[in-house]
């Protein structure tokens, strides 16, 4: 990139900034594993907290898709190709060259540039704070941003990564179902079944053991605390938890030694592994 001239823009003469209409988390029911994403300030899944049946959101909550999205504290920034739906605190930018292959060029280097500018609780990255800035994009002859060199930049990047051929699932294979007999069980006869204790966020300290609760996403964990005598003992390792609460029915295994909150179930048998 270093033969490529850049010059420095104005984002707001560049990209159009919204100001999204908040659905908030409360007023809905974002479950749904396909349908229209529930775009939030959370760091991870592209930015998706959940996905919400269509012919339940009103027209005006409704965004257009290629953005670029972000939100006000945690200023992590994503593509949203399709038409989504936004949480509280939600802005986006606009222009009609963003796609797949410009939309990852321009959030690197949106994130380079506005790293250090103190973005934080308190005082959000919100689109009045940034759409005055000036960050470098490259040029073409005619002195506008290269949109052709940013595309070519990442199909070129995308053609160098490792690929790796798939393999062989012998589990999948060996487990032919309809060749199997089957019998009903009551729970309890074949696991034990243990309630979680609750453990207030004010009498945790942090630690290294992981928190497990009612969320569906990073395997139920949402802390890390420290295990101290004033800690109930309500540890475990080896065990599938079941949420009760808020992402009902979400499971996950945790070979690992993790505390289990009053919004899960966990489940134990000396049969339970990895597989």
């Amino acid at each position: 990139m270093t033969d490529m001239p850049w010059k420095y823009f104005k984002l707001g003469d560049e990209f159009n900034f919204v100001n999204f209409k908040p659905l908030h988390a409360v007023n809905i029911q974002s479950n749904e594993v396909i349908g229209v994403p529930y775009v939030t300030r959370t760091k991870v899944n592209n930015g998706i907290d959940g996905y919400m049946n269509a012919e339940s959101i009103e027209k005006k909550y409704m965004n257009p898709g290629k953005a670029i999205t972000f939100g006000a504290e945690t200023g992590k920034m994503f593509y949203q190709p399709v038409g989504f739906v936004a949480g509280n605190k939600m802005y986006g930018m606009y222009n009609d060259k963003l796609n797949e292959l410009t939309a990852p060029f321009v959030i690197a280097i949106l994130t380079n540039g506005l790293k250090d500018s103190g973005f934080e609780y308190g005082y959000g990255m919100i689109p009045e704070r940034i759409k005055y800035r000036k960050l470098p994009f490259p040029v073409d002859s005619f002195g506008k941003i290269n949109w052709e060199y940013m595309t070519n930049f990442i199909v070129t990047l995308n053609s160098k990564l490792p690929l790796f051929s798939k393999t062989k699932n012998h589990i999948k294979d060996s487990l032919e179902l309809s060749e199997r007999s089957w019998h009903l069980f009551t729970v309890s006869k074949v696991v034990n079944v243990n309630s979680g204790r609750d453990y207030p966020k004010m009498q945790r300290s942090i630690g290294t053991i992981p928190y497990v609760s009612s969320s569906s996403k990073t395997n139920g964990v949402t802390d890390n605390i420290n295990m101290d005598e004033l800690t109930p003992n309500n540890f475990s390792k080896s065990v599938v938890s079941v949420a009760r609460n808020g992402s009902v029915g979400y499971s996950f295994y945790h070979p690992y030694l993790a505390y289990f909150s009053g919004d899960v179930r966990y489940i134990e048998s000396s049969n339970l592994n990895i597989y």
